[in-house]
C-alpha cells in the first residue's frame, strides 16, 4: 500500500494554479478524477472562466444533496423530509432535476454548461452499474451544443464506461495518472488517513480563499 503524504503550501499554490490553467473548449467531455481534497469541486467552478460569454453552468452535486435536506425528522408522525429517503435516491432525484434543469435552460435559448459531481454517492456497485447507461446516454445528449458536460468521480465502475465512450480523461491528482488504466491501478494501492484528508482539505481551502481574496480586492 502506498500512503499518501500531507502537503506543503507551496504545493497547494502550484496546484491552484495547475487547475487554473486546464484548458476547457465547447462541446468537451470531461472526465473528471482526483484524489479527496485535490480541487475538484473548485475545478467544476471555475471552468467556465475559459469562455468569454460565462454560460449558466447547472450543478448536481454533494454541496446540493446535503444544503437541500432538512433536519427534521418527521411531522405527525408523517415522514416526510428527504434525509429519511434512501441517499441513492436523493442522489438519483438531483441528478434529474439537473439534467431538465440544463435541458429547459438550453430551450430557452441560453449558454448551459453541465456538470454531475459524484453520481455514485450513496449507490452501491449494482445501483452504479445500472446508473451507469442511464446517465451516460443523458449527459451524452445535447453535449455537443453545450459549453461542456463534465462528469466528476471517484468510481472505477463510472470512470471505465465513460471512457471508453470517449470522454477526456483528466486527473486532477496532486500526481495524476496519464491514463485510465493507471488511476485504476493507484485505486487499489493508495491510502489516504483521516488526518492527511483533513491536512490537505484545510490547506487547500486556505490557498483558494487567499486566492480569492487577493482576487478580489484587485478589483475594488
Amino acid at each position: 500500500m502506498t500512503k499518501l503524504p500531507s502537503l506543503t503550501r507551496a504545493e497547494c499554490e502550484a496546484q491552484l494554479d495547475r487547475l487554473l490553467k486546464i484548458p476547457v473548449k465547447r462541446g468537451d467531455r470531461l472526465l473528471v478524477v482526483g484524489d479527496n481534497a485535490c480541487g475538484k469541486s473548485y475545478f467544476r467552478r471555475i471552468a467556465a472562466i475559459n469562455f468569454k460569454t460565462i454560460p449558466m453552468v447547472v450543478h448536481a452535486s454533494m454541496a446540493l444533496r446535503t444544503s437541500n435536506m432538512s433536519h427534521m425528522g418527521a411531522i405527525a408522525g408523517m415522514v416526510r423530509d428527504t434525509d429519511w429517503l434512501a441517499t441513492s435516491h436523493n442522489t438519483f432525484s438531483l441528478i434529474k432535476n439537473a439534467l431538465s434543469t440544463a435541458t429547459s435552460a438550453k430551450a430557452d435559448g441560453k449558454e448551459v454548461a453541465l456538470c454531475v459531481d459524484e453520481p455514485e454517492i450513496g449507490m452501491g456497485a449494482a445501483a452504479q452499474r445500472g446508473m451507469v447507461e442511464w446517465l451516460l446516454g443523458r449527459m451524452e445528449a445535447q453535449a455537443d451544443d453545450r459549453a461542456f458536460t463534465m462528469l466528476v468521480t471517484h468510481s472505477p465502475i463510472f470512470v471505465r464506461r465513460f471512457a471508453a465512450a470517449g470522454w477526456k480523461f483528466t486527473d486532477l491528482s496532486f500526481s495524476p495518472s496519464a491514463t485510465v488504466k493507471k488511476w485504476l491501478a493507484r485505486q487499489a494501492s493508495e491510502v489516504l488517513t483521516p488526518d492527511t484528508l483533513e491536512q490537505r482539505a484545510g490547506l487547500l481551502f486556505e490557498v483558494v480563499r487567499d486566492f480569492m481574496n487577493a482576487r478580489r480586492k484587485a478589483k475594488e
